[in-house]
């Protein structure tokens, strides 16, 4: 389990990297663009969605930190 400092700065990290509009495209660009099974699996998601996923799924990955038990339980029923 994470010390509440690193909590801090992993939130803190977190909350900065999100006041750059372009980390969601330039995450998700660099993620799809790893292999063409990648694209092909993706293909048919309207690219709008995948994005929203992605930044959810980011989202309960950073709260996930402190092991809150309904975050964890959210994550392993996806």
């Amino acid at each position: 389990m994470a010390s509440k400092e690193q909590l801090t700065l992993l939130r803190s990290s977190y909350n900065n990297c999100n006041q750059n509009p372009n980390l969601i495209d330039t995450f998700h660009n660099l993620f799809v663009s790893m292999s063409a099974d990648m694209q092909q699996h993706f293909a048919e998601i309207p690219i709008e969605r995948q994005k929203k996923m992605l930044s959810y799924a980011l989202y309960l990955l950073m709260l996930s930190a402190d092991n809150n038990p309904d975050i964890v339980a959210c994550l392993k029923a996806r």
